[in-house]
This record gives structure tokens, C-alpha cells and sequence, in this order.
């Protein structure tokens, strides 16, 4: 927030739900589900996975970015081993295009 205070994502907190913003009335929405994953990073990984985000890398510009970048490195030699895992929720919304069958 400090680099970026108008960052949309900054305040979620991994809630998802049976919910897809794209769907029409040519879908009809089967289902959903999601899980927890433990992905391993590098620092190195990690930053350049902060950096291509939309909070980062996508709004700010490259001067902004250099100033992020040194300041999350210092940040991640401090709290974090050279390598480690970020937990990620993966979620899927299953759709079928066209009209719902009924019995």
C-alpha cells in the first residue's frame, strides 16, 4: 500500500465462492470448486511474481518499480529463507454453453 495506495486486491483475504462475473444467459453454471496449494518460491521468484502484478509491475512506472523492488528484497532477506512456499487458493467454476437440460 505504501508503493501503491489505489490497489484494488490489497484487502482480500481468500474468500471465494460459487460465483462467476462473466456468465450469460447462454450459460448455465454446473459448478465449483477450490483447494489450498503450498507453491514454492525463490526470493527471486517471489519478487518478479509481486513485480508482474497488477498492483505492481501492471499500475506503477519503472521508477516506482525499481523503488518497490529494493525495498521488497531488503524486506525478504529479513523475513524469509531463500526458499519457501506461499499458500495460493485455486478455485474453478465449471459452465456449459447452451440451453439447460430438465428432466
Amino acid at each position: 500500500m505504501q508503493h501503491n495506495p489505489n490497489w484494488q486486491g490489497a484487502h482480500y483475504r481468500g474468500g471465494t465462492g460459487p460465483r462467476y462475473p462473466g456468465v450469460t444467459p447462454a450459460m448455465h453454471y454446473c459448478g465449483y470448486f477450490y483447494y489450498d496449494e503450498e507453491i514454492a518460491f525463490t526470493r527471486e521468484a517471489w519478487m518478479g511474481r509481486i513485480r508482474a502484478s497488477r498492483g505492481i509491475g501492471a499500475t506503477l512506472d519503472e521508477k516506482q518499480v525499481l523503488s518497490f523492488d529494493a525495498e521488497h528484497e531488503a524486506l525478504l532477506k529479513y523475513i524469509a529463507e531463500p526458499e519457501f512456499t506461499i499458500t495460493h487458493r485455486i478455485d474453478a467454476h465449471i459452465l456449459k454453453l447452451g440451453p439447460v437440460e430438465t428432466d
